[in-house]
């Protein structure tokens, strides 16, 4: 019998180890295994989104907005028209015609068709939209119909050149001369050629003359002469639409070479961005990395230097070639201008900045290149810009490109595609050059046309959202403001039709949407120990329809993938709270929360699960038509099993 002084020692109850689930704002992230990721993170969202502090929920479902054609949808953008104050939504699919919306279908813009498979972008300034495409020259739409510009022929250095006085020397100097018109310059002329000049060009005086190329007077507005060591020309005077003729009395060299492309007739080029009162083209036939800029407002269909446009040739010698090109504000130093240019190519992205230089009684345009990135981009329909950013997509993932913290002058660029680090790695090259991207409701959302999936990157919550899984193929984002100010989402799709996506949409056309997401691998930050799972609580809102849940475990002998319970939450009109005995003391160990009252569109569910288990995750699960869910927080409980308590077939 033991002694009354022998003390007994205190009851002390096995310690309960919860975790809290509040909310998913982390998002996706398939970078790291289940067991590794955070608890607000997700293993898997298919067509899922978030809202709120996190709460996920479907993403947007779709309904046809207006046939555009037939085959992709390449562009869209909407025509203001000033006259009469009425606003059009354009398309241009492989069709080949530029349309607007009719109700749900399209009027065929006449003036021009586009070769079907060709790369096209528009955008508008003044009362014009201009159209840039790989298969015809540019071309503007007035509200009536397509019109395109007349090519002029260059000019002959008919009279030569002579040399009237100087201090003789061994350079050979040459000349050419260009003529401008409305759009652009010609090709230069066959070069003359000055031979025994002064190396010290002000010690040369020279005579040059020109004829008129044979076109309309009217269709010329000026010249350029260009002169130089032979095939090094430079830019050295622009005249009238009159001059025949120049005298060279040392007029200094500039930075502007002659022209290789003939602009006059409105150049080929699929990428158009308008910049303030300017228009910047990109992507030149046979000339892949100039881009040209035009003069303002009113001559912004004008690219040549008399204007006040030009071109700058960015990387010419790398065997690269543009794939985008966006406007972005600039703080760089020696910029003429607020904004500045982003030329992105598929292996680098370079910063173009606008300044003047003096040549004569002109101010001539001289931009300038750096590369800031060696980075780029795979198709210009993935290049957005977001806030001080400009997100892009390229074979190294989901990019952004914006100033540096604190030195504004300073661009840098960041990866911002980790955490979806195997899908990146998935695509093929033809993959990354179908992305089609837009900017909606704080998302960044991108699509791949052959694989019929979108993912967003959720702007606000710095995370990501997918994969969309969609019955067409998106080939084109467009938001558009109505003049209700109310916001659409528009996609063009590859079957000829421009799709609008929103939250009132439960389907894509009728098509059931299957959601599915699944939460990490939950240890108990314990991997090495079995765990007795006990309760469980799930907070579900606004259920409509049928929502499946799975609890998977992975079991005493390292079996994993094995679904311990199964239930269904259906909709319901109420909710109820959680009620003294399950969220006090006795259910929930030693807590002292109050009792909590359910809001009226909460729906909650609870189970006593006392499974062994080494890990234990939660799958949701809504494949009906007409349904939605939005899941907010769970919470569960767990003991621990001693050290060894895993399955001796795991021993070594």
């Amino acid at each position: 019998m033991p002694s009354l002084n022998t003390r007994i020692p205190a009851f002390s109850p096995q310690r309960i180890f919860e975790a809290n689930y509040k909310g998913f704002s982390g998002g996706l992230n398939t970078f790291y295994k289940a067991t590794e990721i955070q608890k607000n993170e997700l293993v898997k969202a298919d067509n899922c989104m978030l809202i709120g502090k996190g709460v996920v929920t479907s993403r947007w479902g779709s309904e046809k907005y207006f046939q555009a054609g037939s085959g992709d949808v390449k562009y869209m953008d909407v025509y203001n028209n000033l006259d009469t104050s009425t606003r059009e939504i354009l398309a241009l699919t492989d069709a080949g015609y530029l349309v607007k919306k009719s109700n749900a279908s399209y009027t065929v813009i006449a003036g021009a068709s586009f070769a079907s498979g060709c790369v096209a972008s528009f955008t508008q300034i003044g009362n014009y939209e201009y159209i840039a495409s790989s298969s015809n020259n540019l071309s503007r739409y007035n509200g009536t119909n397509i019109s395109t510009y007349t090519p002029i022929s260059r000019p002959t250095i008919s009279g030569g050149a002579s040399y009237v006085s100087g201090v003789s020397g061994t350079a050979v100097w040459s000349y050419v001369v260009t003529a401008f018109s409305t759009t652009g310059e010609t090709l230069p002329s066959a070069p003359v050629f000055i031979n025994f000049g002064n190396f010290d060009r002000e010690k040369n005086i020279v005579n040059l003359a020109w004829s008129q190329p044979s076109t309309a007077s009217t269709a010329i507005t000026g010249f350029g002469i260009y002169s130089g060591l032979a095939g090094e020309e430079t830019l050295i005077a622009t005249v009238g639409p009159t001059v025949r003729s120049i005298v060279d009395n040392g007029l200094p060299l500039s930075s502007t070479f002659a022209p290789d492309t003939d602009t006059t007739g409105g150049v080929k080029a699929k990428f158009i961005k308008r910049f303030d009162d300017r228009l910047i083209l990109a992507g030149i036939n046979n000339d892949p990395t100039m881009i040209m800029i035009s003069g303002k407002y009113p001559f912004q269909d004008r690219f040549n230097w008399q204007s006040g446009g030009g071109y700058v040739k960015v990387a010419p010698d790398s065997g690269d070639e543009i794939t985008g090109i966006e406007v972005v504000a600039t703080n760089a130093v020696g910029a003429s201008l607020s904004a500045s240019i982003l030329v992105f190519m598929n292996n680098s992205i370079h910063q173009v900045v606008l300044s003047y230089i003096t040549v004569g009684n002109y101010s001539i345009l001289n931009p300038t290149v750096q590369q800031i990135s060696v980075a780029g981009a795979s198709n210009f329909k993935g290049i957005k810009n977001i806030q001080n950013n400009t997100f892009y997509f390229g074979n190294q993932g989901l990019q952004t490109v914006g100033p540096e913290a604190n030195y504004f002058n300073i661009l840098r660029t960041r990866e911002v595609s980790e955490r979806i680090r195997p899908f990146i790695d998935s695509l093929s090259d033809t993959d990354s050059q179908e992305v089609a991207a837009g900017y909606m409701d704080y998302k960044y959302v991108f699509s791949f046309k052959t694989l019929k999936q979108t993912w967003i990157y959720d702007y606000q919550r710095g995370c990501f959202m997918g994969a969309w899984q969609t019955p067409f193929g998106i080939t084109s984002w467009y938001e558009y403001i109505d003049d209700n100010g109310d916001f659409h989402y528009l996609a063009g799709c590859d079957d000829g039709f421009v799709r609008e996506f929103s939250t009132l949409y439960l389907t894509d056309s009728g098509t059931a949407i299957t959601k599915q997401m699944t939460t990490k691998k939950e240890d108990f930050d314990n991997w090495g120990v079995l765990k007795v799972i006990r309760q469980m609580y799930l907070l579900f809102r606004n259920v409509s329809g049928t929502v499946s849940v799975n609890v998977v475990i992975e079991n005493r002998d390292g079996t994993t993938s094995v679904i311990a319970k199964s239930f269904e939450v259906a909709g319901t009109s109420g909710g109820t709270g959680w009620g003294t005995d399950l969220w006090g003391s006795h259910l929930w160990g030693q807590s002292n929360q109050d009792v909590q009252q359910a809001e009226p569109d909460d729906t909650i569910r609870w189970l006593n699960l006392y499974k062994t288990a080494r890990t234990i995750q939660i799958e949701v699960i809504q494949t009906t038509a007409q349904s939605n869910f939005e899941f907010a927080e769970m919470k569960m409980s767990a003991t621990f099993q001693p050290e060894g308590s895993i399955s001796s077939s795991l021993r070594i």
